[in-house]
């Protein structure tokens, strides 16, 4: 029996509850490692899905910003979506970002960043820190400022 990976999946969870489960991922991850001595991760990853609406503008009105040829020929256009995919920068190893119309959020805007770290420049303790950044750095390279 060996240990192939830990996956944690939060559906749902409210911004105000974030700080707490992040603190129970880490202290989980470290009594693993505590209980495993010899066990290495070799990466860690976060996907976060984010909806919510734009102040200004539509969510449509502001994907279109990001995708210039949209076919013709296939039925009326009702909105557009758009994947970018980011090859290794510092400690991580790859980003991908996906923005499209949310389907819980009326009218809103789904953003989903992507990320994997290299365990080897990443220790666990540091892992909610880097997170957030991470988070506010995509949100920010794409003009957008997550709520307070």
């Amino acid at each position: 029996v060996r240990l192939e990976r830990i996956d944690v999946f939060c559906s749902e969870l409210p911004r105000d509850n974030v700080q707490t489960f992040s603190a129970a991922i880490l202290d989980a991850l470290a009594a693993v490692q505590a209980h495993l001595p010899d066990l290495s991760f070799r990466a860690h990853a976060l996907a976060v899905g984010l909806h919510g609406l734009l102040e200004g503008q539509s969510a449509r009105e502001y994907l279109s910003h990001f995708v210039s040829n949209v076919p013709s020929g296939l039925g009326p256009s009702t909105g557009n979506g758009v994947v970018f995919y980011f090859g290794p920068e510092g400690e991580r190893l790859l980003s991908v970002l996906t923005m499209d119309k949310s389907a819980l959020v009326p009218d809103g805007l789904y953003i989903r960043p992507h990320v994997i770290w290299d365990a080897k420049k990443v220790e666990i303790k540091n892992l909610a820190t880097i997170a957030e950044g991470f988070v506010k750095q995509t949100l920010n390279k794409i003009g957008l400022t997550p709520p307070q």
